[in-house]
């Protein structure tokens, strides 16, 4: 694809539209993916920190030169144990300007991957690509560290997301949030991620998906026959919303990853209060959260929790047996290379046994809805603190070391 035509796509979608574009084909499969990696974890995304740029070698895909960068565009990923098969990943990319002119495309040790999909996010203003939602089904993915590689490849025309009907039919998926107090269900609950997906159409979605700077109701996030996203939520008639009283100031809302490729999904859900029409404190709430349809499972039950106004809680999960979250090591000189994080010193190395400690003292300290984890709830405390900086201090140990 010459730069004229890349341009001409750019000026039809326009830049505060998501520009959605796929890779075509390798080997006869279809070159697009996307999805979820990684179990429920809050603290850090499922892809966390590597090495990565373009090659030093100047290259050409679709008739686009590239400038060469002595910076390499790669990720390291590793499971912690064991090994998995199948293994899907989705993770936020960052590009330098006019590094990808085209469309991310991606190689596993060098060997393109069969099942992958980019959705484009932003773009810069010669067009090229600023930011993109990459995501990957690896074929087999063990405690050996493996090697992703991003170049550019020609944009080719964008596939249809997974329809209503099939995410409905092919998977054994609804995910509920229960609400109650000293027992008993508030009204309107439970609310049901299968009931919400069922009173949308493919038409509705596609549209609310097509708004300039996106639609602020249930609407695509990643499109593509490996994974389809939905964001379920409704802002404007507030249908789902739920409360202790007539205001109803809670929104429940979910996040669904659909891979046909693997038969699996991965739901967020999602307690919002946070409408400035109606905020209220929640407080003393029974909270339960379940996936599954044919036999549902609870995967949190939480009583006394507090629901603060202009404030959200959340947890992820997958439908079925979860999937282990991996090392991912995005690379933090490409990353300071695009500009996306300061130039900070890639040459530190991070201490093992440090990192061992650390995680052990994650392992112990409090998760539960309203916890703290590592952060400060009170200011109390002064001096130097994790919590205290331009990134917490574990996302610095994420970046660094990849776990």
């Amino acid at each position: 694809m010459s730069k004229s035509e890349i341009a001409a796509v750019c000026a039809q979608l326009g830049r505060r539209q998501i520009l959605k574009v796929f890779a075509g084909a390798v080997g006869g499969a279809a070159l697009s993916a996307c999805g979820g990696g990684g179990g429920g974890g809050e603290l850090m995304s499922s892809a966390q920190a590597s090495e990565g740029g373009l090659r030093t070698s100047a290259a050409s895909a679709g008739g686009v030169s590239l400038q060469a960068s002595s910076v390499p565009n790669e990720l390291v990923i590793s499971l912690p144990s064991g090994s998995q098969t199948n293994y899907p990943l989705q993770f936020g990319r960052a590009f330098a300007k006019g590094a990808v002119p085209g469309l991310p495309a991606v190689a596993l040790d060098g060997v393109p991957l069969a099942l992958q999909q980019v959705d484009v996010k932003t773009l810069y203003d010669d067009c090229s690509v600023k930011f993109a939602v990459i995501s990957v089904v690896i074929p087999t993915l063990g405690t050996q560290e493996r090697v992703l590689t991003i170049s550019n490849k020609a944009v080719s025309a964008a596939p249809p997301a997974e329809t209503v009907a099939n995410m409905l039919a092919n998977y054994d998926f609804d995910a509920r949030i229960g609400l109650a107090v000293s027992g008993t269900p508030l009204a309107g609950a439970p609310v049901s991620a299968r009931a919400m997906l069922a009173a949308l159409s493919d038409a509705k979605l596609a549209a609310e998906t097509a708004i300039p700077g996106g639609g602020v109701n249930s609407r695509y996030w990643t499109v593509g026959p490996v994974c389809t996203t939905v964001l379920l939520c409704d802002h404007t008639t507030k249908r789902w919303d739920v409360g202790t009283n007539a205001t109803r100031a809670i929104r429940p809302m979910f996040h669904v990853q659909f891979w046909p490729s693997i038969g699996k999904y991965h739901v967020r859900h999602i307690l919002e209060v946070a409408d400035v029409t109606k905020l209220k404190d929640e407080i003393g709430l029974d909270v339960t959260f379940t996936t599954g349809l044919a036999a549902p499972a609870v995967r949190l039950a939480q009583t006394g929790v507090n629901l603060y106004l202009a404030t959200f809680q959340t947890r992820a999960f997958w439908g079925g047996a979860e999937v282990p979250r991996a090392n991912v090591n995005h690379g933090l000189t490409y990353l300071s290379h695009t500009k996306a994080l300061p130039n900070w010193d890639p040459s530190i190395k991070l201490n093992a046994l440090a990192i061992l400690d650390y995680k052990k003292n994650w392992d112990a300290r409090p998760k539960a809805i309203g916890d703290a984890g590592y952060w400060q709830k009170a200011m109390a405390a002064t001096g130097g603190r994790w919590d205290l900086g331009l990134i917490p201090k574990w996302e610095m140990l994420a970046l660094y070391s990849g776990e």
